[in-house]
C-alpha cells in the first residue's frame, strides 16, 4: 500500500495537465458556470428592488438608488458574459449583502464561495474564455428552454416591481 488512503486529493478534480480535452474542463467546471449564471440572474431581479426601496422607505437618496441598481446590472451582464471585471463589482455587493440578515447572509456568503474558490477564478480566466468559445455547451445542466423561460420570468418580475410605484 503505496499511498495513503488519509492524504489531501491533489487535484481537487480541476484538471491540469496539457493532454487533458478542452471539453473535460468544461464539463468539471459546468457546476460553477451555471452556478455564477444563476447569480447573474438573481442580481437581475434584485436590482428592481433596489431602485423602487426609496419609495417604499420613503426617503430621498433616488439617484443613489438607482445607480446603485445599474451597478448591480452591469454586474450581473459582466457575470454571465464571466468577464473579470465582473468579480469586483459582485464582490462588493454581495459583500454587503452579507448584512442582510437572516435571508440573503447565506445566500451572498455562497455567492462570495462560488466566485473565489479555485473553479471559480479558473470560469474567469482567459483560458476558460477561449475553452467556452471553442467547445461545444457540454450535455446536462441548464436547457436552452429553462434559460429562456428564466429570462421571460425576470422581464415579467421586472414589469411588476417597475410599476408598483405607480400603483400606489
Amino acid at each position: 500500500m503505496d499511498q495513503n488512503p488519509y492524504a489531501p486529493p491533489k487535484s481537487f478534480g480541476i484538471p491540469n495537465s496539457a493532454g487533458e480535452s478542452d471539453l473535460r474542463i468544461r464539463r468539471v467546471h459546468r457546476g460553477t458556470e451555471e452556478g455564477i449564471k444563476v447569480m447573474a440572474c438573481c442580481y437581475w431581479l434584485f436590482a428592481p428592488v433596489v431602485a423602487i426601496a426609496p419609495y417604499w422607505l420613503k426617503t430621498g437618496y433616488e439617484i443613489g438608488f438607482a445607480l446603485l441598481a445599474g451597478t448591480i446590472i452591469l454586474a450581473g451582464i459582466g457575470l454571465w458574459r464571466f468577464q473579470r471585471w465582473a468579480l469586483g463589482f459582485a464582490a462588493v455587493i454581495s459583500g454587503l449583502g452579507l448584512l442582510a440578515f437572516p435571508i440573503a447572509t447565506p445566500v451572498n456568503a455562497h455567492f462570495l464561495l462560488l466566485l473565489f474558490r479555485q473553479k471559480g477564478r479558473m470560469v474567469f480566466s482567459q483560458r476558460y474564455r477561449e475553452i467556452v468559445r471553442t467547445t461545444p455547451r457540454p450535455a446536462g445542466g441548464f436547457s436552452r428552454w429553462f434559460e429562456a423561460i428564466g429570462v421571460v420570468l425576470g422581464f415579467l418580475f421586472f414589469g411588476f416591481i417597475l410599476s408598483l410605484p405607480l400603483a400606489g
